[in-house]
C-alpha cells in the first residue's frame, strides 16, 4: 500500500508516513511511506525513530529503539519492515528525512492493547506537520509551519527556500532563487520571505516554496531534507494614484509636484484636487484648507503651485475629485528651523495608498484596502467594482458596466472585504479581471449608478 500524494491541485505537498496496524505486532513494525517526489530515501539516509515515551514531544535525549532505522529503498513512496521488541508501555514512532532527531517529520502513537496487539494512533492537527502559505505581495511571501512538538527550527538549522516554476524534484537538484534560515526557537511559527536586490515575483508566475528539515547553511545548505513543499502564484500588482511634491523653493512660495492618475482619467474635467493644511501628522482634516484644481486633463503631469507657507508644519493630498473625500495620497512638509527649507516625507507603508487581491474563487474575489488616515471609506461612498479585460480606462466609461459592485462598508481608512458576482455569475478559469476601488461617489438613492470619475487604484486578477 502507498499512500496517494498530493500535488498541486492541493498547494501543500508533505512527507506522509502511516503504520500497518494490521500487521504491527510486539517484533515488528510494518511502515507506508510517502516522501516528495526527487527524494531518494535511502542514498539522502531517511530514517525511522522510536522511543518508548508517553505523549507526542520528542525526547531530548534517548536513544533510538530501531537498531537499523536506515530506509533501504531509494523510491520516494515505499513501505519497509523494521525490527523491534516492544513491551507492554506507550511509544512514539517517526520518520525523519535525515540520519538525527533534528530531521524528524512526522510522528505516531503507538498504544498497548494486550496480547501483542497496539492501537496506531495518528497526530492530532496540533501535532500533524504543516506548512502553508499565509500571504503574498510582489516581493515576500508570509507561511505558518508546524513540525513534531520537541523540535526546533533554530536549533536544528531549519531552512526555507523558493524556487521559479520547477517541478517538485527540481527543488532537490536546483539553487533556490533566494533562502533563509528559520529563527523560531521552536516547533510551529511564522515567518517570511522576502526576495532581496528589489526584486519582485512575477504576476502569475507559479513558485514553490520549500521547508528543509535540519541542513541550513549560509552559502549552500543541505537540500535533501527537503519536508514539505506549498506552492503559489506570483501576486498581482496594482495600480494606483501618485503624487510627488518635488520642489519647494527656497521663499516657500511655490510647489512642483508631479502626479500620474489612472488611464483614462481627465484630471480637470473630473476636478482632481490638491489640499493643503497646517497640521501635523499624517491625519487628513476634515476641513477643506486651501485648495488647487489640476489645470490639465492629461493623466499624468507636473504642476506648479503659488503659496506662502508659514514656517510650521503641512500636510499636501491629492483628491481624485472636488472634495476631501476624495483625497487618495498624501504627503508631508516638515519645515526645518535650521536650514529654513521643508523636508518633503513620502508616506510609509502603513499610510500609503494600497489595493491588494487576497483570495479568488470561482465566485468571489477578496481584497484589502488602505487609503489615508482621516477617511472613512463607508462615510465617504467609497465603493469597489471588478470588469472583465486588461483596459484601465473603460472604468470610467458609462457605458461599460461592471460585472459586480458594491459599497465598502467598514468605516474606517483600511480593512478587508470581498465583492461576490451576483445572478450566479462565476469568474472565468485564466480569464482577465480588474478590480477598481474608487474614493467616494456611491449613492444608496441609484446603487447602480455610482460616480465613475473618482478611480482610485486598480489591481489586475485571473479567474480560477
Amino acid at each position: 500500500m502507498v499512500l496517494p500524494a498530493k500535488f498541486l491541485a492541493d498547494p501543500s505537498v508533505l512527507t506522509q508516513f502511516n503504520v500497518d496496524e494490521q500487521h504491527l505486532t510486539a517484533t515488528s513494525i510494518p511502515i507506508y511511506y510517502n516522501t516528495l517526489e526527487g527524494n531518494q530515501p535511502n542514498t539522502y539516509r531517511n530514517t525511522v525513530h522510536l522511543w518508548q515515551v508517553d505523549g507526542w514531544e520528542l525526547p531530548p535525549s534517548s536513544p533510538n529503539l530501531i537498531r537499523e532505522p536506515l530506509i533501504i529503498a531509494d523510491e520516494s513512496s515505499s513501505s519497509q519492515d523494521f525490527s523491534v521488541e516492544l513491551t507492554r508501555a506507550n511509544y512514539l514512532i517517526a520518520y525523519a528525512v535525515g540520519e538525527g532527531k533534528d530531521a524528524v517529520v512526522t510522528t505516531q502513537r503507538l498504544e498497548p492493547l494486550g496480547d501483542g496487539k497496539y492501537k496506531v494512533i495518528t497526530p492530532p492537527e496540533e501535532e500533524a506537520l504543516s506548512f502553508k502559505i499565509t500571504d503574498v505581495n510582489p516581493t515576500t511571501v508570509s507561511y505558518s509551519f508546524r513540525m513534531p512538538s520537541g523540535t526546533s527550527a533554530k536549533d536544528d538549522g531549519d531552512w526555507i527556500g523558493v524556487w521559479r516554476d520547477p517541478q517538485l524534484s527540481d527543488l532537490y537538484e536546483q539553487d533556490p532563487i533566494h533562502f533563509l534560515p528559520l529563527e523560531d526557537d521552536d516547533s510551529n511559527g511564522n515567518g517570511s520571505l522576502t526576495l532581496p536586490d528589489a526584486r519582485q515575483f512575477e504576476i502569475g508566475v507559479n513558485y514553490m516554496l520549500g521547508y528543509f528539515k535540519s541542513g541550513y547553511d549560509t552559502q549552500k545548505p543541505l537540500r535533501t531534507t527537503l519536508a514539505a513543499v506549498t506552492s503559489f502564484k506570483g501576486p498581482p500588482k496594482p495600480s494606483l494614484t501618485q503624487f510627488s511634491v518635488k520642489i519647494i523653493n527656497s521663499d516657500a512660495t511655490e510647489i512642483d509636484f508631479h502626479y500620474k492618475t489612472l488611464d483614462g482619467n481627465q484630471p480637470n474635467t473630473y476636478k482632481n484636487t490638491v489640499y493643503l493644511w497646517k497640521t501635523e501628522g499624517w491625519t487628513v482634516p476634515s476641513t477643506t484648507g486651501e485648495e488647487y484644481l489640476i489645470t490639465s486633463d492629461t493623466a499624468e503631469d507636473s504642476q506648479n503651485l503659488s503659496v506662502k507657507l508659514d514656517r510650521v508644519n503641512y500636510l499636501i493630498a491629492y483628491a481624485v475629485g472636488p472634495a476631501v473625500n476624495a483625497v487618495v495620497t498624501t504627503q508631508r512638509l516638515e519645515y526645518q528651523e535650521d536650514s529654513k527649507r521643508y523636508k518633503i516625507i513620502p508616506p510609509p507603508s502603513d499610510e500609503a495608498l494600497s489595493l491588494k487581491i487576497t483570495n479568488v474563487n470561482t465566485t468571489t474575489v477578496s481584497y484589502s484596502f488602505r487609503t489615508p488616515a482621516g477617511m472613512s471609506a463607508k462615510t465617504n461612498g467609497d465603493w469597489i467594482g471588478v470588469w472583465k479585460g486588461t483596459t484601465v480606462s473603460k472604468l470610467y466609461n458609462d457605458a461599460e458596466e461592471p460585472l459586480g459592485l458594491k459599497p465598502i462598508s467598514i468605516d474606517d481608512s483600511h480593512g478587508n472585504d470581498s465583492l461576490t458576482l451576483p445572478g450566479g455569475q462565476q469568474f472565468a478559469s485564466n480569464t482577465s479581471y480588474m478590480l477598481g476601488y474608487f474614493k467616494s461617489g456611491y449613492n444608496q438613492n441609484k446603487p447602480n449608478e455610482p460616480v465613475r470619475t473618482t478611480l482610485a487604484a486598480i489591481v489586475h486578477f485571473r479567474g480560477p
